[in-house]
């Protein structure tokens, strides 16, 4: 169709120089061209308004392959043509009388800058004829086609904009749980030596996850809902993806490195949502690898508190150039005394930290329990350990999850025998979510001995 009207505009310019040439006027020439030109502007213009494509609003219809379109061509000259066909029958006699009165005018005064005469008068309106359609038809058809293709192109992604991402990030959680399973292996020969111990079982959750991803939209809702999951005990309501993420960061479970891959794709969502369009590679992507992605996933979710007690364990680093000695795992022997003694090589901690004849203990409780009694494996610990150590304890969770010293102490208020009084004055909890900026300073300040809430 564009090579056909390509040719009826060549048709046209030709005529009009035809014209000119045998007039032997560049006058005529000049004025036929400008005419013509005048014209087939007027009539770009008009077909462009009929043609101009629309943004699609609300529920986008979708292809075989799941995509949603941006664009859909204009139907308003179907519409208009339907009202201009019931018009033209009311109306149609009167105002085709005024339109002819109106064009017949317009020949007549720019006839004579052609030609003389009838000659010149015909030809001016030839040319109106002629263009003025001809230009219609090529600016409807510009809108329908080429324009329809720039504006996609203009709201499609960069390639690999997702492509990239997903699959950074879904080796790199794969990568995760690797490595922490051979660290974990290994702990038990290189236990001091480099390894940091993580005493957190793995519990295998059985979270569904979809099989079949179509779009970057449906990925996205399911990446959300793993999310929450991943959080807990924290609840999700209120909180943004940025915020879940941050908080997952914070607690050593995604690195720089997932931040950046997941807030990549969050943005490229979003992007499709206000109307941009993927690359073909970055929607095959999408269904071919997002299911693994999600997997990954939520497979992390098994490995979390091991992760969570791995980073808490880990930024005590800090403290061994300031002289203190850190023992993972099995508790020093010399730090038993009397009756305790019996438990000596058989009790273990997280970390036992030692400078200047003072020692504190540091437990991560990671585990997020749903079984009614969240604290018994805490309580039946701190009865097993050296009473004359403090004790710091780390649980997942802000203020309104973390169970305060007076709930661990008397959650099981049968025992209270075995774990005494004397160990409040160094017993100390810390909720990671929300103190976890306070977190070393709190152990400086348990390690000499002074209260905390008097700093």
């Amino acid at each position: 169709m564009v090579r056909v009207n390509l040719a009826f505009i060549a048709v046209g310019v030709a005529a009009v120089l035809g014209f000119g040439v045998g007039r032997r006027s560049w006058n005529a020439t000049t004025i036929g061209m400008l005419l013509a030109l005048a014209a087939f502007v007027i009539g770009v213009l008009a077909g462009f308004v009929f043609g101009l494509p629309r943004t699609v609003q609300g529920e986008r219809p979708k292809d075989d392959m799941g995509n949603s379109p941006s664009y859909l061509a204009n139907t308003n000259l179907e519409q208009i043509s339907d009202w201009l066909t019931k018009i033209i029958v009311g109306v149609g006699l009167v105002e085709a009388g005024s339109f002819a009165t109106w064009f017949g005018r317009f020949s007549m005064n720019i006839g004579p800058t052609l030609a003389d005469g009838t000659v010149g008068v015909v030809t001016a309106g030839a040319v109106l004829a002629y263009f003025a359609p001809l230009g219609f038809l090529s600016g409807y058809l510009w809108a329908r086609t080429f324009l329809v293709v720039t504006l996609k192109e203009f709201d499609q992604l960069p390639p690999n904009s997702v492509a990239g991402p997903l699959l950074d990030l879904n080796g790199r959680l794969l990568e995760t749980v690797q490595r922490l399973s051979r660290e974990r292996a290994a702990a038990d020969v290189r236990a001091g030596k480099g390894v940091l111990r993580s005493r957190e079982q793995i519990v295998e959750y059985l979270d569904p996850v979809p099989t079949v991803v179509h779009t970057l939209g449906e990925l996205w809702c399911a990446i959300e809902e793993i999310l929450t999951l991943l959080i807990e005990p924290l609840s999700p309501e209120d909180r943004t993806t940025e915020d879940m993420a941050k908080i997952l960061h914070r607690r050593g479970v995604l690195d720089d490195e997932m931040i950046d891959n997941l807030t990549s794709l969050h943005q490229a969502s979003q992007s499709v949502a206000s109307g941009a369009t993927l690359s073909d590679d970055d929607a095959t992507t999408v269904r071919q690898s997002g299911p693994a992605l999600l997997q990954a996933l939520a497979r992390l979710r098994s490995y979390a508190p091991a992760l969570f007690e791995k980073h808490v364990i880990g930024q005590l680093d800090r403290l061994i150039n300031e002289g203190c000695r850190i023992t993972y795992g099995t508790i020093p022997r010399q730090l038993f005394t009397g009756e305790e003694g019996g438990n000596a090589g058989s009790v273990e901690a997280d970390a036992t930290l030692e400078q200047d004849e003072r020692a504190l203990f540091v437990e991560v409780r990671a585990q997020v329990r749903n079984d009614g009694r969240p604290l018994e494996e805490t309580l039946e610990w701190l009865a097993r350990i050296p009473h004359q150590v403090p004790v710091l304890l780390v649980f997942l969770g802000d203020e309104t999850t973390t169970p305060s010293v007076s709930e661990v102490i008397l959650s099981d208020p049968t025992r209270l025998e075995a774990v005494l009084y004397s160990r409040l004055a160094g017993l100390d909890v810390l909720g990671w979510d929300a103190e976890y900026e306070s977190f070393l300073d709190r152990v400086r300040a348990m390690l000499a001995h002074v209260d905390p809430a008097d700093e």
